[in-house]
């Protein structure tokens, strides 16, 4: 028995539908791994060295260059002062 029209339609867009919901669910689940392996952040900071020190590794920029570089627990007072202070 065949459906009407209508129906047909409807069942073939609901189809389509579908189709693009799973193929973002599995570029999405390819994100997630990608992200999860990666594990990597950005945060960028102007003024607030309360910020900088929350996370693990930092980088000083001037004129578009990096200029100072290492983990935040090593940040010095006198890259600080050099660096990241106003």
């Amino acid at each position: 028995m065949a459906l009407p029209q209508e129906v047909h339609k409807r069942v073939i867009l609901h189809q389509r539908i579908l189709h693009r919901f799973v193929d973002q669910l599995k570029y999405l689940a390819i994100y997630y791994s990608i992200l999860n392996l990666i594990y990597f952040g950005v945060l960028l900071v102007e003024q607030h060295l309360h910020f900088v020190r929350q996370a693990s590794r930092y980088y000083a920029m001037q004129r578009g260059g990096i200029v100072a570089s290492g983990r935040t627990s090593e940040l010095s007072q006198t890259v600080i002062d050099k660096f990241l202070s106003v």
